[in-house]
């Protein structure tokens, strides 16, 4: 091939877009009602990402890839040019590689339309640029394979609009194939073929930010095979259907499309990933080397996983495989990974339900009809007579946090103990379930209940919850917590300055039964109510079937500072109703401690010191707005060594770490855990926990800010596509009314 023809025809057609109104005419629709779709929804959502940008991209290349290959080849036909291009000394890969180049350029350059978006969403938040870069290599290899496949129909037709038509549906084929809704309806082996041809789950794979040499491959060949599909059909027009070049190229593709369908099952190929999120997320963190690095006793990791999965499993079990083929390349020899397929063994699958991991049923077709089919896709951690299990495997999103904690929870031979205080027969832990089942997999959790049999806090208890104490504190527990901490251990106190009722939307204030002890070490948590107009959450409203959402400041979204948790990346917890504290230096100083601000509002934040608003669409005051404190830690001073003394952590709001609320902020419980390793000096799972559920939340100082990046957006560059139109096709229009000598000197 002579790169020479294959650049002369790549600027043919690209001077065909770019002096052609209709393409801007294309483009410009497609990026408007892109654009349009994603700002429907994201400030809604509050993230500082563009996923729902490119979740939509599959969708809009349906129309807007076959409108601009549709003609490639058959307008060449109709118009009856390409036997007079074919006559020059240019060869029909030539052609066709000349034509797929500029199609391809043109896509990606569309495409650029999401990066000043990703710009904007990153000033007002974090968005991950990796994620991001992931997301337009896998648009631009998305467009790649549709291309290809849209020149390849082109050259079967004379017309365009046919042309149009086949490559639209053969590309909503290639989109819905690997859905559920169409593989349930065939045999399980044909759904999983179906599955791995599909171009989304290769196109959502690499979106995440993982560069997988699987799916570029898969994209690569794709393009191939229908690239030579169509320099077959111009060998045939040159020739004939049955001619020798025919044939040969014919063998050529059907062995191409047979190396695609054999290796998209990816058993073929190395796991090589390149990690391009910003957090590495979809690498194993250190905290799970550490614990791989050290395991103390044999480890054995079992995945049971039927041979003919469903196909929507088919991903996961590929990623699945990846991260336990991480764990073995981090791990020393106390670890092993087997697979076990239980339908092949009965005694198998007798190990696999004695170890937890039990048959689902899955609806499958057969014979004509749906079938009912049981299938094993769990993993079982055993070690010696002990085991936990994942029974079935839905998503990968955990399941770095799920394995690693199951081996140190089945690993460590000496667990410390976190007690939760019984405050007048009620416990800390009422209410905290999910939070104390997740801290459970580190530390043994206990009940200190103290009476007169048992008036003091035993000694293997080294960090204590009090949780939401309200009214007198006896003598007692207030002697008791006095001996506890002089006595050098670690507390976490959760206290609220206020009590809200949420049934009947009231606010009482609430003089807790600790307020003497923390004044005694410096910490004052005042009867009021702190709000945040700029870091705040979104609470969904509505009725008569209208829902929507509103910012809400007294759900503030309280920042974490930096460099408390040693190698934490967590910097937001959510606070619903909390209430501020001041500390009294003076007399921390005096207890030989320093303290350190834990969780703050932004600068933006304020105070409810009476008639408190709780309803979302009321006004919250704009004047006296400050950094407000919402917890604290206070530690030992630098000064002092060889003294034992507490390390205390005080949060102004009792109700962030319990179940009502985790569940919708999975970034509390990675906070408490943090918290409560940090007071225990154990080394933290919460990393694992938060990375695959870290948010990016956007922040504005004014509701302005985003209407102002919603049609900033949208308008600026459709006004640039306009521009950069006008400016082109109108130089074009003015060489044709000169000279050729004028011409040529322009």
């Amino acid at each position: 091939m002579d790169t020479r023809n294959i650049c002369a025809i790549f600027k043919k057609e690209m001077r065909g877009y770019l002096y052609n109104p209709t393409t801007y005419i294309i483009a410009g629709v497609f990026i408007a009602v892109w654009e349009f779709l994603f700002f429907q929804n994201v400030f809604l959502v509050g993230q500082a990402s563009v996923q729902g940008l490119f979740a939509l991209l599959p969708w809009f290349f349906l129309l807007f890839i076959p409108a601009i290959t549709m003609g490639s080849i058959a307008e060449e036909t109709n118009k009856e040019t390409l036997e007079i291009l074919l006559t020059h000394p240019i060869r029909d890969r030539e052609l066709i590689l000349g034509k797929y180049l500029s199609a391809l350029v043109f896509s990606a350059v569309v495409l650029l339309a999401s990066l000043p978006i990703a710009v904007t969403l990153r000033f007002f938040g974090e968005l991950d640029l990796g994620v991001y870069l992931g997301q337009y290599v896998a648009g631009v290899l998305l467009a790649s394979a549709l291309v290809s496949l849209g020149i390849a129909v082109s050259t079967f037709f004379r017309n365009q609009v046919p042309a149009l038509m086949v490559s639209v549906l053969g590309t909503f084929m290639l989109i819905i194939m690997g859905y559920e809704l169409v593989t349930i309806s065939l045999p399980t082996w044909l759904g999983t073929i179906f599955s791995r041809l599909s171009v989304l789950p290769h196109y959502e794979a690499i979106a995440r930010g993982v560069l997988d040499i699987r799916d570029v491959w898969y994209f690569i060949l794709f393009t191939v095979v229908f690239l030579e599909l169509g320099h077959m059909k111009l060998i045939a027009r040159r020739t004939s259907r049955y001619s020798k070049k025919v044939l040969q190229q014919r063998t050529l593709v059907l062995v191409l499309l047979g190396v695609l369908v054999a290796t998209s099952g990816f058993a073929f190929f190395p796991s090589f990933r390149l990690d391009l999120t910003e957090g590495n997320i979809y690498t194993l963190t250190d905290s799970t080397k550490d614990i791989l690095a050290n395991i103390p006793s044999e480890v054995e990791i079992v995945l049971y996983e039927s041979a003919n999965l469903p196909a929507q499993f088919q991903p996961i079990s590929r990623t699945v495989k990846d991260i336990l083929k991480d764990y073995g390349t981090y791990s020393g020899s106390n670890l092993s990974i087997t697979y076990k397929n239980p339908e092949t063994d009965e005694a198998v699958a007798t190990e696999a339900q004695e170890n937890g991991v039990r048959p689902v049923q899955f609806n499958i077709s057969g014979n004509g009809e749906f079938q009912v089919k049981q299938a094993y896709f769990g993993i079982a951690i055993r070690v010696g007579e002990e085991h936990k299990a994942i029974p079935l495997i839905q998503n990968t999103s955990d399941l770095e946090y799920q394995l690693t904690s199951f081996i140190s929870e089945l690993t460590k031979t000496e667990k410390k103990k976190i007690g939760f205080l019984d405050m007048g027969g009620k416990s800390s832990k009422q209410g905290y379930t999910l939070f104390a089942q997740e801290m459970g997999k580190q530390f043994i959790i206990e009940d200190i209940v103290l009476d007169s049999a048992t008036s003091t806090i035993r000694e293997d208890v080294t960090t204590l919850v009090v949780s939401k104490p309200t009214g007198p504190l006896d003598s007692l527990h207030e002697e008791s917590l006095r001996a506890y901490l002089a006595s050098g251990r670690n507390a976490l106190f959760l206290v609220d300055g206020l009590e809200v009722n949420t049934q009947y939307m009231v606010v009482l204030p609430n003089s807790t039964s600790t307020d003497t002890l923390l004044e005694e070490y410096g910490v004052t948590v005042h009867q009021d109510m702190a709000y945040d107009l700029r870091s705040n959450q979104t609470v969904q409203m509505g009725g008569g079937g209208v829902t929507y959402f509103l910012p809400y400041p007294a759900y503030i979204r309280a920042l974490v500072t930096e460099g408390v948790f040693v190698g934490s990346e967590l910097t937001n917890v959510t606070i619903p109703w909390g209430s501020s504290m001041s500390i009294n230096d003076n007399t921390v100083a005096a207890k030989q401690l320093q303290s350190t601000p834990l969780i703050q509002t932004s600068p933006f934040g304020g105070l409810q010191k009476e008639n408190f608003v709780l309803d979302p669409q009321g006004t919250f005051a704009q004047n006296n707005l400050s950094q407000q404190l919402l917890g604290v830690l206070l530690k030992p001073a630098e000064d002092v060594a060889g003294k034992n003394l507490p390390h205390i952590i005080v949060i102004g709001d009792s109700d962030f770490l319990t179940d009502e609320y985790v569940q919708g902020a999975p970034e509390n419980i990675a906070f408490g855990m943090e918290t409560l390793s940090y007071l225990a000096q154990e080394n933290s799972l919460a990393g694992i926990k938060l990375k695959q559920e870290a948010s990016h939340p956007l922040s504005f100082t004014d509701p302005k800010q985003t209407v102002w990046v919603r049609y900033g957006n949208m308008l600026g560059i459709l006004i640039a596509l306009v521009g950069v139109g006008v400016v082109l096709i109108g130089r074009r229009r003015k060489m044709r009314t000169l000279t050729y000598k004028e011409g040529k000197n322009l």
